[in-house]
């Protein structure tokens, strides 16, 4: 399996890291390739059974800034980005092609992955399955990414419609393919009786309402939009506050908009959260505000979404991208309009002051994760994909 990115060090989150651990639960041997980061991870270690390779592509590697720290997507867009890139691919080839070796098949999420596993799969003759959870389309090299894995795979898994639908656009030569969602540990994100687990992290008085993001600190997450729709909020609401947790790149335009707006101090940076099933169940409304990018970046899913509906939250979201695949509008879920604060706010404000709305969109959110978004159900799609890229080998 290759990716991107991947866990750094094993306290670190990854939903490809949860079903590596899946598939060795079901029999199988995982190996996994991934970059380093800048700091802390190690070249080679096993962790949960995954036995992790990792490459460097830049000297020193402190400067190493392509993979993390805000994402791919928005560090590929920065002149030191487009440098690092062809050795970032150089050596993600290189890399891939070792490990794959003595492998059976390379599962490979994202187009840049894609790319290389197609390669690897050609010199080393194994089949290759492709996740794709987004395309990249937008200059000519992104456009030949995407074209060339959706066209050159042995087998399309497609993590949303939205995505599945946009790939009909750019190619009608894939081979095989499957809308497959990412599910949820409904055993592990699901309803718990309050534990003021953020009230304690924080220290935060006991009866303060808390509206809870968790996310990368980057333009198509919408944060700053969130930020003038709490200055609404509070105007009505005033015992409540607002937690992001995450890290990125937009931090300090954030403190800016708060200051400016002179809610700085209402609002709380936790920072990485690796235990969203510990503190979702604290706040009283969980938002997603993703937006469409400048540079037409998108949620296209959004498994967050998941984990505060499994866990019995109401849940605030945009109309963006393939969110609208999870929610349905006032039955498990409101939905709100891309950029629009005022609209934002007030679907926030309705969760914390009707509380048998929120009721009745927590239940609801619940019973939608257990008949649609299990993650066995993922495996068992997962693993019959792979069954049909190798038959297509022999």
């Amino acid at each position: 399996m290759i990716s991107t990115s991947y866990i750094r060090h094993v306290k670190d989150l990854s939903a490809w890291h949860i079903m590596s651990k899946s598939l060795i639960e079901k029999g199988n041997q995982v190996s996994f390739v991934s970059p380093n980061d800048a700091e802390s991870s190690k070249d080679y270690e096993t962790i949960d059974g995954v036995k992790i390779h990792r490459f460097n592509y830049w000297f020193p590697r402190l400067f190493q800034k392509l993979a993390y720290y805000g994402g791919m997507p928005t560090n590929m867009r920065s002149l030191g980005g487009k440098i690092q890139f062809p050795f970032f691919l150089l050596s993600f080839i290189l890399k891939t092609l070792k490990v794959s070796k003595d492998c059976d098949l390379i599962h490979a999420h994202f187009s840049i992955a894609g790319f290389v596993a197609v390669l690897a799969g050609k010199l080393n003759k194994k089949p290759v399955v492709v996740s794709v959870y987004r395309l990249i389309s937008g200059s000519k090299l992104e456009n030949f990414f995407d074209r060339f894995v959706l066209e050159n795979a042995d087998f399309v898994v497609f993590g949303n419609q939205y995505t599945m639908n946009e790939a009909k656009k750019v190619s009608s030569k894939i081979k095989g393919q499957k809308l497959v969602y990412l599910g949820i540990d409904e055993k592990k994100w699901k309803p718990v009786k309050r534990n003021n687990a953020i009230h304690k992290a924080l220290g935060l008085p006991n009866g303060k309402k808390i509206i809870f993001s968790v996310g990368r600190f980057v333009e198509k997450k919408g944060y700053e939009y969130l930020i003038k729709a709490f200055a609404q909020v509070l105007k009505k609401e005033k015992n409540t506050v607002l937690v992001l947790g995450g890290y990125g790149p937009l931090k300090e335009k954030y403190d800016l908009i708060a200051e400016e707006l002179g809610i700085k101090e209402k609002i709380y940076y936790p920072g990485f959260v690796s235990k969203t099933f510990e503190w979702i169940p604290d706040c009283d409304v969980f938002v997603v505000p993703s937006v469409t990018d400048s540079k037409g970046e998108i949620e296209t899913f959004g498994i967050i979404n998941l984990e505060a509906m499994a866990c019995g939250k109401p849940l605030v979201a945009t109309k963006s991208g393939g969110i609208v695949e999870i929610v349905d509008d006032k039955v498990d879920g409101l939905l709100c309009r891309e950029k629009n604060p005022q609209d934002l706010a007030e679907k926030i404000l309705k969760v914390l002051k009707n509380k048998k709305l929120a009721s009745k969109l927590s239940k609801n959110a619940r019973k939608k994760i257990l008949e649609k978004f299990m993650y066995s159900g993922t495996i068992e799609n997962i693993l019959s994909a792979y069954k049909t890229a190798l038959k297509g080998k022999t």
